[in-house]
């Protein structure tokens, strides 16, 4: 298996302009106020994270949410051409919990219809699809290195063919512009997820993504040639992930537990793991439990018509896929001890 670093190197040929930004979601709104297409309509999963949701709309482009397989937990190719006659100009490609999505077959059907791609690499660098990386296959590429991320070196990157926009991507970070989640939409969530917890409802989540905003702050930007010495810190880390997760499958799967399946050529960033038809309150018990144990885990991505609509939440794949899940943390390679500690807890 090659390095993160010969990943990356690869993936940046692919490209001829390259800049730093402050996160991820910063790169997709640069890209969708300069990308010229026919309609401003973005197709992107149900699944993933609200700022990206909340960037689109600052940019002024209208999401068109695609439903996911609760198996796979990604789109499907006939829901994407769906989304293509419902008028998507532009698809974002997430390659949620570093499984790659069928790609190639993807990129075929929009150069077909004249579809741009935009491939999100925040949860899939170092991925690949028949022996070709993610972030090879489209025009535009987005990547976070946040702090919960497999590479938590910091900030983010956007790569693009397109002179225009790499342009706007430079005068957009040296005047400190970035996307911002305010005090008021941080509380309006915690709000938002307690009222989930104790009625199992969504509405409270309706609109508050609108307190996601473009704004001025502080932030200093590395050079590219820094991210790519920092990533020379986890060397190992492709395959370090993939054996902690089939580790971690095969504790879970012996107890019953039904396990969020591993593509081929995949950088897993959580291992999915269901227990039940359980609703959000035992989901969040079981799920504070293992914390105290001092095993990471953390809960789901809320649906993203949960902030545009409350209740009324029409992608079933997206609530199956939600229904009893909680996720397992691979950011470090388990000790024995934390192993047994985890079948123990389990028993």
């Amino acid at each position: 298996m090659k390095s993160i670093n010969e990943a990356f190197e690869e993936i940046c040929l692919k490209h001829k302009y390259i800049r730093p930004v402050n996160r991820a979601s910063d790169a997709l709104y640069i890209i969708l106020k300069k990308i010229q297409t026919k309609s401003k309509k973005i197709a992107i999963s149900e699944i993933c994270c609200h700022d990206i949701l909340a960037a689109v709309i600052e940019a002024g482009w209208e999401p068109f949410l695609v439903d996911i397989s609760p198996k796979r937990g990604s789109p499907s190719i006939k829901s994407y051409r769906a989304a293509i006659h419902q008028g998507c100009s532009v698809i974002l490609v997430t390659n949620l919990y570093g499984n790659p999505e069928n790609i190639k077959q993807l990129s075929q059907l929009c150069a077909e219809n004249k579809v741009e791609v935009i491939e999100d690499l925040a949860q899939s660098l170092g991925a690949k699809v028949r022996n070709k990386f993610l972030g090879t296959f489209g025009k535009h590429v987005i990547i976070s290195f946040g702090k919960t991320k497999q590479f938590p070196i910091g900030n983010g990157l956007l790569m693009t063919n397109n002179e225009e926009i790499f342009d706007y991507a430079k005068a957009f970070t040296i005047d400190k512009f970035s996307l911002v989640e305010t005090p008021k939409f941080r509380k309006s969530y915690f709000v938002a997820q307690k009222k989930l917890f104790e009625t199992n409802s969504f509405d409270s989540f309706k609109n508050i993504h609108k307190e996601i905003k473009i704004k001025k702050i502080k932030y200093d930007l590395p050079k590219v040639k820094t991210f790519k010495q920092n990533l020379k810190k986890f060397k190992n880390e492709l395959s370090l992930r993939r054996e902690r997760f089939l580790t971690l499958k095969e504790i879970l799967e012996k107890k019953g537990f039904n396990i969020g399946f591993l593509k081929e050529g995949a950088i897993p960033w959580r291992l999915n793991c269901w227990y039940g038809n359980r609703n959000y309150l035992e989901s969040k018990e079981i799920s504070d439990n293992l914390r105290k144990k001092n095993i990471r885990v953390s809960h789901w991505y809320i649906p993203l018509s949960a902030f545009l609509s409350g209740d009324k939440i029409s992608c079933e794949g997206a609530k199956m896929f939600n229904k009893g899940l909680i996720q397992f943390w691979l950011d470090k390679r388990a000790e024995e001890k934390e192993y047994n500690l985890l079948n123990k807890i389990i028993m």
